[in-house]
Formats: C-alpha cells, sequence, structure tokens
C-alpha cells in the first residue's frame, strides 16, 4: 500500500482523515473501499492493486478511530451522520463526484449510511460478508442480549458475546496488552472458537486475558501480522468506539425521521456472502431483499476474510459487478 499516494484531510468536525489515492483513467469510475473491524485499507490491498490496474481510481480511507486518522474517544464521534459527512467532505475536497462503493464489516455500515444520506454520491454498492444494514436497528445492549437468548434456544450458540465485551470499562486496553492473542481470534476459521470466545458472553475476555491463541490461518500472511501489530500499535479505543456508538444508540436521533422510502437503495446492489456462522445468522442478504430492488448476491466459500481468502474470486466479481 505504500506505492499508493496518501493524502491528509481536517474535516469541519476538526477530524483528519488518512486516505489513500489515485485518479482512475478516463472514462473509469472511483472505488471508495471502507474498511471493517479489525482492519484496514491494507486487506484491501489485492482488490486495490488488481482494480487501480484495470484504471479505476482508487479512495481508501483509514477511517474514523484508526490508523493515521483521528481517533477521538468520545463515542458520539462515530455517528453515521458524522462519520458520512465526513467522507463527503473528503469527495468534495477530492473533487469525486460520484464513487462505486465496497464495504466490510463496519464499513458495511458505513456505505449504508451513505446511500440514505447522499444517494447521488454513490453508483452502486457492494457489501462484503456484512450486508446493508438500515436506520434504526442498532445493536444496544439490550438487543444483542435478546438476540443471543433467542439464538441459543433455537441454534444452540450465541453470537454476539464480542460487542457487549467492548463495552465494558477498559476493553479497549486488554486488546492491546494481548494483541497477539486479538490477531488469531478474529482471524480464525475454527468455527468452535468463534462461537466460545466471540459468540459467548465473557469469552472474548477470557479467550484475551487467558493469552490464548490458535494457528492462522493461511490467507494471514507473516505481511499481514506485521502490519497488524503496526497499524495498531496506537491502541484499540478508536475501533471499539465503533461498537460502543451502537450499543448505547447514539445514531438514535439521527435515525428516528428517517423516512421509510430514503432506507430502501436506489442503487444496483451486490452481496456477496461468507461461510461466516455470525452472518450467516443474520441472514443479510434475506432481510435486504425489501429495501434493494437491484440486488445480485453471490455466495463464496471464503470466511469473514472475504477479500483476503478468495483473492481472485473477489477481484473477478468486483471487475464483473462494475463494468455492468
Amino acid at each position: 500500500m505504500d506505492s499508493y499516494p496518501q493524502h491528509q484531510f481536517t474535516t469541519k468536525r476538526s477530524f483528519t482523515y488518512n486516505y489513500y489515492i489515485t485518479p482512475p483513467q478516463p472514462g473509469k469510475e472511483w472505488i471508495l473501499f471502507l474498511h471493517g473491524f479489525p482492519s484496514a485499507p491494507f486487506h484491501f490491498r489485492h482488490q486495490i492493486k488488481y482494480l487501480s490496474e484495470k484504471r479505476y481510481g482508487i479512495l481508501a480511507p483509514d477511517l474514523l478511530g484508526y490508523g493515521e486518522s483521528s481517533q477521538p474517544a468520545d463515542v458520539k464521534a462515530y455517528t453515521g451522520t458524522g462519520m458520512t459527512e465526513d467522507l463527503i467532505e473528503i469527495l468534495d475536497h477530492e473533487k469525486i463526484e460520484h464513487v462505486l462503493g465496497v464495504g466490510h464489516d463496519w464499513g458495511s455500515f458505513l456505505l449504508s449510511r451513505l446511500a440514505n444520506y447522499y444517494p447521488s454520491r454513490i453508483k452502486k454498492c457492494v457489501f462484503l460478508d456484512v450486508g446493508y444494514l438500515p436506520p434504526g436497528h442498532a445493536m444496544t445492549k439490550e438487543a444483542a442480549t435478546i438476540i443471543n437468548t433467542m439464538m441459543k434456544k433455537q441454534i444452540g450458540y450465541c453470537c454476539f458475546g464480542y460487542p457487549l465485551f467492548f463495552d465494558e470499562d477498559g476493553a479497549d486496553k486488554v486488546m492491546d496488552d494481548n494483541i497477539d492473542s486479538v490477531i488469531p481470534l478474529f482471524f480464525t476459521q475454527d468455527e468452535e472458537i468463534v462461537k466460545e470466545y466471540m459468540g459467548e458472553e465473557g469469552g472474548t475476555r477470557k479467550w484475551l486475558e487467558g493469552k490464548m491463541t490458535t494457528e492462522l490461518p493461511s490467507f494471514f500472511t507473516p505481511e499481514d501480522q506485521e502490519h497488524f501489530h503496526k497499524y495498531f500499535s496506537t491502541g484499540f479505543l478508536g475501533p471499539v468506539n465503533w461498537y460502543r456508538a451502537q450499543i448505547h444508540d447514539v445514531n438514535h436521533e439521527d435515525e428516528k425521521d428517517i423516512p421509510e422510502l430514503s432506507k430502501e437503495i436506489e442503487q444496483p446492489v451486490l452481496i456477496i456472502c461468507a461461510r461466516n456462522i455470525i452472518s450467516m445468522a443474520a441472514d443479510f442478504a434475506g432481510h435486504m431483499e425489501r429495501f434493494c430492488d437491484d440486488m445480485e448476491v453471490k455466495k463464496t466459500t471464503a470466511g469473514h476474510w472475504i477479500m483476503l481468502e478468495n483473492i481472485d474470486e473477489t477481484n473477478e466479481t468486483l471487475e464483473e459487478f462494475f463494468e455492468k
């Protein structure tokens, strides 16, 4: 990623964003890559290389709380309205009229709000693993607890113990002190580990404080490990604040009056569904049907980290969708 130019821009909210940028060739569109947790633009590097070589323009920011961008401690900084306004200011600053959006994990939340609030700036939406997240459906503490209880009864395991851990005092410090346990937990392909230590309440703390580890998947290379340590050396407070913002429903006032029509996605949409027990239980593609009239669904054998695990398939799928 170091071969791509980096720009910095300070928004009206006084937050500075770092982003990778390379312009498109004539006749090609800009692509906006929005990473998730615990992630970075680096995790899109294979898609960025492939699509930039296909002459597309690339804009890939360190999102708020990450990397070289500002990392506010105040959870209220992480609202959908505030962060989308930040991104629109960056687009305006770079004189980018509209983009093709690609979101993964929490990047899918931000892409959802861009489509809600600024539909004229988004030409197409691609959701990787985590699908469109309509306004007014925050994963609050109450919601997570109810869903966990229902899932335990219906399918025998929970999915959302880890967001509840992130809301605990000092959770970010626990992650800072145990980064060598963070990596295998959030990149593992072992479903039993996911169920016990991410799904069950108390499991994530037990894993991290116990300094537990497991074999890393082959797609998470030594280069990935080195980058992860460096990128998150600034700490996990900003990243976990994305979860805390949802747990405390900081978007409620902004989202409660959004009309139903604005919750619909007018752009062409592609969701690439992973073999991931958490997202499969959420059935994003099924829930998206009522909001997306023009939607394609592609299933993959990859887990949550689609863009790292199935590189060629992801690259070709994106190109095919964008070329339509």
